[in-house]
């Protein structure tokens, strides 16, 4: 797994440089642009913020059954993500 942080809106963040103008434009083109981007580096999922975890948990059962991820890597994400549910439970 992968944890990396990619903005796909403008952060608005002391400091942050200007981005790519691809953010300030429609969403249709700003999701074409990151779905060649995917095929280009043979992506073929992603998990992001924002995703509620049903959704999360059945794009990881879709990878394991696709092939793209193994059985015990899938549980290793489901661990993750019990474990991160179990922080949100305070």
């Amino acid at each position: 797994m992968i944890d990396a942080h990619v903005h796909v809106v403008p952060p608005n963040l002391p400091g942050v440089g200007p981005l790519s103008l691809l953010l300030e434009g429609p969403l249709d083109v700003l999701a074409a642009a990151l779905h060649r981007q995917m095929q280009a580096a043979h992506v073929t999922a992603v998990l992001a913020m924002g995703m509620n975890r049903m959704a999360q948990r059945r794009a990881i059962i879709q990878l394991r059954n696709q092939g793209a991820i193994s059985t015990d890597v899938m549980h290793r994400v489901e661990r993750d993500l019990d474990l991160e549910d179990s922080r949100l439970e305070i």
